[in-house]
């Protein structure tokens, strides 16, 4: 069954094809049969081969078409046929049928019949070809004028009714809303009113017209006063004023202060068509802009060997030392700017200055340190350091003051730890029983204390007899001498301490 299909799809279709082929034989007459071969295209019905490289065809009056195989409808849009003569399309080429009265199959009926003198025209046509449709406006319906035109090929003149400018539809009777089109004739900055067959354009000042493209020439109206000529120009003018005078008619006096006139900010008077300038001192001329040379005066304005400069309008003094004011008639007080560094004492002379150095100080200015430690003020191996306007001692141990010159007294802080005796020396101290000061070298640990304990007592209780042997002796020749035996057994210990002077 399938194959059955396939094949009736098949001779349906064979069919198809032939029958298409067989009506577009059809619409080609036997005439077609004069062709061309162009490139890969056939050009029919006597076309000849324009360009063969891309197959371009050259069709004659009536066909049309890439391979010149369409007919052409000569009766469209009006026909060929003059005085309103009927147009037939035919393949290829067209046929006229004429009204009574004229003739010309071949020339579009446009040669009069002799053989009578009836010349009829369509209904609404007349004149001698039939080519006028009006004489007049008012031949012509509401909103329609007359206009002259052509008839065509033969070129014979006539007259149609067409719609009047503003009005459209074809009867005519629609207004047309000319502001609406896109392109309206208004400048685009103005305004457009539509009006019944017109329109109106707002104009700008200068212009008139309805379109707003007539210029108003202003100088027609003696528009400009105080001028020496008045130039016309598209929408405006322009007016050349005389000196003094301003404004877009030149009727305003010009305050010729207003732009400075007078230079060097001088006082200016505005008269009627001109001004006049004041000048303050050091300036002349007629706008004040002439320096006066002060320094050529006789006697020069400097005093005191100053030396005169020259300014715009003024002039300067440089003066010399000691001395200030516009013309160096003042002392300068110099103590007031501090010459004397560090808090020195300072005392003004006509033309100068003194500084009174204080210690430690030295030079014109009391600026220059002096070096105390060049003369070694440190005692007792101390180290000097010299500061400026100063100097500081870094003391060696038991030493304090602003020389070290003053004994520090150790025992004051308990370098013994309480339990043993402290007796001070010069420089350093010592602790009975054998403990001694950090500089003494002892390392006071437990075994050198608890040996140093048992000799302590051994050497306290030696003392203990001793001092009562001897007090027992010398009771009564020396009993003051017996309290200071206990202070010749010491150990030396010695402390770092750093002094300055106050």
């Amino acid at each position: 069954m399938e194959k059955i299909y396939i094949k009736m799809i098949l001779i349906w279709m064979l069919t198809a094809f032939v029958l298409f082929k067989v009506a577009k034989l059809e619409l080609i007459p036997s005439a077609s049969q004069n062709i061309t071969q162009c490139g890969n295209r056939t050009c029919y019905h006597d076309a000849r081969c324009r360009d063969a490289a891309r197959s371009t065809c050259m069709c004659l009056s009536g066909y049309k078409g890439n391979e010149c195989n369409v007919d052409e409808d000569e009766c469209h849009g009006g026909g060929p046929c003059f005085h309103r003569g009927k147009c037939y399309n035919t393949f290829g080429s067209y046929r006229c049928a004429c009204h009574e009265g004229w003739t010309g199959e071949g020339d579009h009926c446009s040669v009069k019949d002799n053989s009578t003198t009836v010349r009829k025209c369509d209904e609404g046509w007349g004149g001698e070809w039939c080519q006028d449709e009006c004489l007049n406006d008012t031949t012509c319906g509401p909103h329609k004028v007359c206009v002259f035109r052509n008839t065509g090929i033969i070129s014979k003149s006539g007259h149609r009714c067409r719609c009047a400018p503003g009005w459209t539809d074809p009867d005519c009777t629609r207004d047309e809303n000319e502001c609406a089109l896109p392109h309206n004739q208004c400048p685009k900055d103005r305004s457009c009113l539509n009006t019944p067959g017109s329109y109106l354009c707002t104009c700008l000042p200068g212009w008139k017209g309805n379109n707003c493209t007539t210029d108003i020439d202003e100088c027609l109206a003696n528009t400009c006063q105080h001028a020496t000529n008045c130039t016309n120009t598209a929408g405006s003018y322009n007016c050349t004023c005389e000196k003094g005078w301003t404004g877009a008619n030149c009727t305003d006096d010009i305050d010729e202060c207003s732009q400075n006139p007078c230079k060097n900010r001088q006082t200016c008077n505005n008269t009627l068509g001109s001004y006049e300038c004041h000048c303050n001192a050091g300036w002349n001329g007629t706008n004040c802009d002439v320096d006066i040379d002060e320094c050529k005066l006789s006697p020069p304005p400097c005093l005191n060997a100053g030396t005169c400069l020259n300014t715009n309008g003024s002039y300067h003094c440089k003066c010399s030392s000691g001395w200030t004011g516009r013309n160096c008639n003042n002392d300068v007080d110099e103590c007031m700017s501090s010459p004397c560094s560090v808090r020195q004492t300072c005392n003004n002379t006509l033309g100068s200055y003194e500084c009174h150095c204080k210690r430690g100080w030295n030079g014109s200015n009391c600026d220059v340190d002096i070096n105390e430690c060049l003369a070694s003020p440190c005692l007792n191996a101390g180290n000097c350091v010299n500061t400026n306007g100063s100097y500081y001692c870094n003391c060696t141990s038991g030493w304090l003051g602003d020389n070290c010159e003053d004994d520090i007294d150790e025992c004051k802080g308990n370098p013994c730890n309480g339990t043993l005796t402290c007796t001070n020396s010069l420089g350093s101290y010592s602790c009975s029983n054998g403990q001694t000061s950090a500089t003494g070298n002892t390392d006071a640990r437990k075994t050198y204390i608890i040996v140093g304990s048992v000799l302590g007592a051994f050497l306290l209780l030696c003392c203990i007899v001793a001092f009562v042997f001897m007090w027992k002796k010398k009771k009564k020749r020396n009993g003051a001498r017996v309290s200071t035996l206990n202070g010749n057994e010491k150990f030396s210990s010695k402390n770092n301490t750093v002094s300055t002077p106050n």
